[in-house]
């Protein structure tokens, strides 16, 4: 070889190096650089590329080489970018993108005192570095979800899995999650499960492969509701099969009773096991074995041993702990294998069997003396027919106070104004000295029992628009948590649903007329053909208040017809609808209409007739038209409107006609409104405080609202979300139909996110019916706060415990739970799991129980706020 072609090798070869560079694919090759430039001009030698976000609306680039400069550019496309010096060797750029970049011939170069090579830009491509599995479970128990890591990940991609494709939840570019499968965990665990990702933007694109490799589960036991069964079964059907709570239950594939596999289901969320009971489970004593195999395990639980007893089995107690003073406690017990007959006792006294007592449930009062002075008790069930015994399960009297807690104020809003009104507050554990404060001030309190407190509210708390901190505290107990007054400038639409007389004889004199409707108030004037009539604002009962108002003699001189509407003065307020008063000449008689006002649209409407000398052949007019009429009875008739006749505002004239031999008797016309949609009233919002955390992210609870007008009809409504909507600060929620509390006046509810109430603070609540075109109800408060309640436990299950068993579950019943509270067994934290808002579960040692003793549980709430709740005794046998 010549001199002259072995430097030409020498070149060829370095110029390779720098067109190419370590670690550059080859499918991206450079240019080769013009010879004639110079040796101090840039160089590009490699180039590394990733997303910016998820969204890939640009791409970082990374440029490495030699000779750059803090004036050097990178360009794209003869375009320039904004471009970062990091050193001699190393550029940084951003290059914006969007879906509709051609990726053609996309090179690049870097500009200074001269020209670098061209380079040929790589793509951003997707890969997956590692996958594991989430370890809480799903709400569906058929599917898992895999937390992917990697690089260059973006919005839209998928993951094939068993030749299907599964969308995957980007949360970052090196971050994403995606939910697959059962089998595909199950896959993971056997060490076979690969994945790939999908991308289709901004161009198709493929990951690599990766296979996922994830630990077997621990599956055991934690405990079985009921704990215990009787021979002599039960009367009660809760008790016809058992809840296994279980450690990763999702991945239980069987469970034997005795060895025999039977049949089971995982509950939605995956947290237990619902076993319906086998025909022969209560066919003798003894100590069903149940066993359980699962997906993947690589250890077998411990197996859990279920007594069945011959003896009455209690299964729940409500109260086991009462204060010391107490005029009246009363026992609920339930349980199984009672038989037609059983005896309470107390200690050794029998306790006397109250109302309901029957089946498997017992109702019993304890005698005041009793309670005098503290102690701990025993009480037991004796079953008649044979007298056997159950198990003794302790109560307790204390002179310790429980803490109040709060639900709700009724109301929640007022106006200015409005007096006299009584402010109720609900809630749990309100004894005879507690007392309701307002802005920390005493007031006199009325206590109507555990559960409902009142007081009375001054004019001055009234006097201007505010809102008042409404708490309720107890000697030896606390204070609660804050509710939230609000006292509205403005007065509510009134809404006039019916009058005490809806008619009288002409000369029948002064009379007074109440009305009955909602957003009435002190305020509230009622009107006479649009003339202000003297209206009072007068007690009539149960504590409660009526609008009534004097119609003078001249008013009822002529035969005619009326038309009453109540006034509130503003701001706000407004004129109802009306409802006509018929005056009769003598010896007429006029029907009673209900309902007197229909909302526009409202579907199957039946107005229910009242009257006299009603037949089989009575019919109503409605306007010129004869309509059938249901008969009910001599004084009663209904009859249904049609749809056209509800499709505007308009007035109805009804009238009764009964056809007789001598000819027919027509009644007195009455009449019927067709009006816009009511503005809703709020009077309250359960719950009106909520702890930071108490609902979590992501789940939804239900906010009860209790009010009137929510709706076109007071009936319950045959679709289940109505058009209402909930205004929650400045989000919004549909109002659904809450079938179980609508006819008792209870109201609704909407569905709201633990996002909600993830920061403190007063959140403003109204109803809205604008959708329909009708209005807003004043708003109520729902105050969310940082400091936590001090839990209420009322009931443990079992409250009797198998001396020497393993690890037993106890399920502590009560209110006021929260995500972070503790259940403790005589001070010593047991591990803890909320199984709903009410319920509490632990996990007892059976080194805690093995030996007799009586113990005392407590769940502790940690700060801010919290507490510790009333110790509930449990006894070890």
């Amino acid at each position: 070889m010549t001199r002259r072609g072995s430097w030409g090798l020498l070149l060829a070869g370095l110029c390779m190096l720098a067109a190419c560079g370590p670690g550059v694919r080859s499918d991206f090759p450079s240019e080769t650089p013009d010879p004639g430039v110079s040796e101090h001009a840039p160089a590009v030698e490699e180039v590394t590329t990733r997303w910016v976000d998820a969204e890939a609306t640009a791409m970082e680039l990374r440029v490495r080489g030699r000779n750059f400069s803090s004036r050097s550019t990178v360009r794209w496309r003869e375009q320039a970018l904004t471009t970062t010096f990091l050193g001699d060797t190393e550029l940084s750029a951003v290059l914006p993108l969007n879906d509709a970049v051609s990726w053609t011939e996309a090179w690049l170069d870097v500009r200074d005192d001269g020209s670098s090579n061209r380079y040929v830009l790589p793509y951003p491509e997707p890969e997956l570095l590692s996958a594991s599995l989430e370890p809480e479970p799903l709400d569906s128990v058929t599917q898992g979800r895999f937390i992917l890591t990697g690089r260059n990940l973006v919005t839209g991609s998928h993951v094939t899995y068993d030749e299907q494709l599964y969308p995957v939840t980007v949360r970052s570019t090196e971050r994403a999650d995606v939910e697959l499968p059962f089998n595909a965990v199950l896959e993971s665990m056997r060490g076979g499960l690969q994945l790939q990702l999908q991308t289709s933007r901004p161009q198709p694109q493929r990951s690599n492969t990766l296979t996922v490799r994830t630990d077997p589960p621990i599956v055991e036991f934690l405990g079985v509701s009921p704990s215990s069964l009787s021979t002599a079964g039960g009367n009660n059907t809760l008790f016809s099969a058992l809840v296994l709570y279980v450690k990763n239950a999702r991945f239980v594939t069987q469970v034997k009773w005795n060895g025999q596999p039977v049949q089971f289901a995982r509950y939605t969320d995956g947290s237990a096991l619902y076993l319906p009971l086998p025909q022969d489970a209560r066919s003798k004593p003894g100590l069903v074995t149940l066993t359980l195999e699962a997906a993947g395990m690589e250890h077998v639980p411990a197996p859990y041993l279920l007594p069945i007893e011959d003896a009455p089995v209690v299964h729940r107690l409500v109260t086991p702990v009462i204060q010391t003073g107490s005029q009246v406690a009363w026992l609920t017990l339930q349980g199984e294998g009672w038989g037609s007959a059983v005896d309470v006792s107390w200690d050794d006294q029998l306790l006397e069997l109250q109302h309901g007592s029957s089946g498997d449930v017992a109702y019993v009062s304890v005698p005041s003396a009793e309670m005098a002075r503290p102690g701990l008790h025993s009480v037991r069930v004796r079953r008649k027919s044979d007298g056997a015994l159950s198990r003794p399960h302790p109560v307790e009297v204390v002179d310790a106070a429980p803490a109040p807690g709060v639900l709700s104020l009724e109301p929640s809003v007022v106006s200015v104004g409005e007096s006299p009104v009584r402010l109720r507050v609900h809630g749990n554990e309100f004894g005879p000295t507690s007392v309701i404060r307002i802005d920390g001030r005493e007031r006199v309190s009325q206590n109507q029992g555990a559960y409902s407190i009142s007081t009375l509210l001054e004019p001055g708390d009234l006097a201007e628009a505010g809102i008042h901190t409404v708490t309720v505290s107890s000697p030896g107990g606390g204070t609660s948590l804050p509710l939230l007054l609000n006292v509205d400038a403005r007065r509510p639409a009134p809404h006039l649903a019916s009058l005490s007389v809806p008619f009288a004889t002409v000369g029948s004199g002064p009379m007074s007329l109440s009305v009955s409707g909602a957003g009435l108030g002190a305020y509230s004037v009622i009107r006479w053909n649009g003339a202000f009539l003297t209206t009072r604002w007068e007690p009539c009962c149960n504590g409660q208040y009526r609008l009534v108002a004097d119609i003078p003699s001249d008013r009822l001189a002529q035969p005619g017809v009326a038309r009453v509407t109540v006034f509130n003065p503003p701001p706000g307020g407004g004129a109802s609808n009306a409802i006509d008063f018929a005056i009769l000449a003598p010896g007429a008689s006029a029907p009673e209409l209900t309902p007197r006002s229909i909302e526009l649209g409202s579907p199957n409407v039946t107005v229910t007739v009242r009257g006299g000398g009603f037949s089989t052949s009575t019919f109503v007019m409605v306007g010129s038209n004869s309509r059938t009429a249901t008969f009910i009875d001599s004084t009663t008739v209904t009859v249904k409107l049609e749809a056209w006749e509800l499709a505007t505002e308009r007035t109805l004239e009804l009238q009764a006609v009964t056809p007789r031999p001598e000819g027919s008797v027509a009644s007195a016309s009455q009449f019927l409104h067709v009006i816009p949609p009511r503005t809703p009233v709020l009077r309250s919002v359960i719950p009106g405080v909520v702890s930071v955390g108490h609902w979590k992210k992501g789940e939804v609870r239900s906010l009860d609202l209790r009010g009137e007008n929510f709706d076109s009809t007071d009936d319950s409504p045959l679709e289940t979300r109505l058009s209402a909507s909930l205004q929650w600060g400045n989000a919004a929620y549909p109002v659904q139909v809450n079938y179980g509390d609508w006819h008792s006046g209870e109201g609704p509810l909407a569905d709201v996110p633990g996002e909600a109430v993830a920061n403190p603070g007063a959140v403003e609540v109204r109803v809205s019916r604008a959708s329909e075109n009708g209005g807003t109800s004043l708003p109520a408060l729902v105050n969310v706060v940082t400091e936590r309640p001090v839990p209420r436990a009322f009931a443990v299950w079992p409250g009797n415990l198998r001396m020497g068993a393993d690890s037993q579950l106890i399920r502590i019943e009560g209110s006021n739970l929260h995500a972070s509270s503790v259940v403790r067994w005589n001070g010593q934290p047991l591990t803890t799991m909320k199984l709903s808002e009410t319920f509490m579960g632990a996990v007892v040692p059976g080194a805690l129980v093995a030996s007799p003793t009586t113990a005392r549980v407590t769940v502790e709430t940690p700060a801010p706020g919290g507490g510790v709740s009333l110790a509930l005794p449990v006894m070890v046998q």
